[in-house]
């Protein structure tokens, strides 16, 4: 089992503040970085950063290609992922996925991956216009993921591209530049946030990048789902087939389970607060969501009645009891990662940056996984690999994956 990070940056606002603070976005993407660059002495394998549009306070990471360009400068083995990078056309255009994708295996020396999504409902009303129904999703914007990723591969790898006439978009015959280092193109991933995107993943031929809080049940189940359709037959987006399972958790680790809570327990709530609300508030840009959580994470006994959108968020500690949120000691993390590892899962993301946790918190996180963690699961890779073989054995697409 491997071990990633995974981004979204969050920047709450200041308490007694309603003005937007661009000083502290700077400081979340610095201190990102300072992040990765360690992870990558550490031993991390992989980053992953998403994409999210006008989640205020929730995600300032709009442009990861950007931010993965930066931490290529700085890093020298740790892969690369955009985690995803959302891709209906009117959003991100294909050529333009290729031509970023490709740059971004150059800049790092061919250690990119390539994560592409639809993304939410409500970023694609906004670029798609007020018409969108939820009809219309997921299945629409399925089909617009399918088509446009397949579409951006092929332009990594033909010269020229021959063209295309679909439903989403058109494009003419033409050379799109420039080509990725790895060849035929990056290893692909997609979003899954449901049982049912594992499957689809591994009939599209991607790596599942499993989205949600799981506990092992739900990650044994995601395992068995993606494997068996994979085995069912795989009518691939690429040129090769990227196998993988992957999961994001939290964590924050200290030297004992109970200094890692009280460090990061209201930082990791402030995460399932703002996630929900930023999605409410994209046209609100005046709400201070940090002071409304904090009202509703001061109330211990259950949602707090004076705010209306504290519903399913207080009491304290809701996020912190939620399977896949590690805050322990080393050992407490020992425990549970070795549970997990007999799922199957091939790498476990975790985000490491929520609400206002401090950096020196974060970075002591990260030593630790170095020092006491990651060195345990290097050993027992043969076995894991071991698996895989025998789940690929006659497979009849060419595989290339880095898990």
């Amino acid at each position: 089992m491997k071990f990633g990070l995974f981004y979204f940056l969050s920047a709450p606002r200041s308490l007694n503040s309603d003005d937007w603070e661009p000083e502290k976005e700077r400081v979340r993407f610095q201190e990102a970085l300072d992040q990765v660059e360690l992870a990558d002495r550490v031993g991390f394998d992989y980053v992953y950063a998403l994409e999210h549009h006008f989640r205020q306070e929730y995600s300032c990471l709009s442009a990861s290609d950007l931010f993965l360009a930066a931490a290529s400068q700085r890093t020298k083995t740790i892969r690369l992922v955009t985690g995803i990078m959302q891709n209906p056309p009117a959003l991100n255009h294909p050529v333009r996925v290729a031509e970023r994708a490709a740059t971004l295996d150059l800049l790092s020396n061919g250690r990119f991956e390539l994560g592409t999504g639809h993304g939410t409902l409500p970023e694609l009303v906004d670029f798609l216009g007020p018409d969108l129904s939820e009809e219309f999703f997921p299945e629409g914007g399925r089909e617009m993921w399918e088509e446009g990723t397949r579409e951006a591969v092929r332009m990594l790898e033909d010269a020229p591209y021959p063209g295309y006439e679909g439903k989403y978009f058109s494009f003419p015959l033409i050379n799109v530049v420039p080509k990725p280092y790895q060849k035929p193109h990056p290893p692909l991933w997609t979003a899954a946030g449901s049982v049912e995107m594992n499957g689809i993943a591994a009939a599209s031929g991607v790596g599942a990048l499993n989205i949600s809080l799981l506990g092992l049940d739900a990650a044994r189940e995601r395992v068995e789902v993606y494997w068996d359709r994979l085995h069912q037959g795989v009518t691939p987006l690429g040129k090769t087939v990227n196998p993988a399972v992957a999961t994001v958790a939290f964590a924050n680790l200290a030297h004992t389970r109970e200094v890692a809570i009280a460090r990061s327990a209201q930082a990791m709530d402030w995460f399932g607060y703002a996630l929900r609300r930023s999605s409410q508030t994209v046209h609100e840009p005046g709400v201070n969501i940090n002071r409304e959580f904090q009202l509703a994470w001061a109330t211990d006994d259950g949602p707090n009645q004076d705010d209306p959108h504290s519903d399913g968020i207080a009491p304290a500690h809701r996020i912190t009891s939620a399977p896949g949120c590690l805050m322990d000691s080393p050992a407490g993390a020992l425990t549970y990662l070795a549970k997990l590892e007999e799922t199957n899962v091939d790498s476990v993301v975790f985000a490491v940056q929520s609400g206002d946790l401090e950096q020196e918190y974060i970075l002591e996180t990260l030593e630790l996984f170095g020092s006491e963690i990651i060195p345990q699961f290097k050993a027992s890779a043969a076995l894991h690999k071991e698996w895989r073989d025998g789940q690929l054995k006659d497979f009849p697409f060419p595989v290339y994956t880095t898990v």
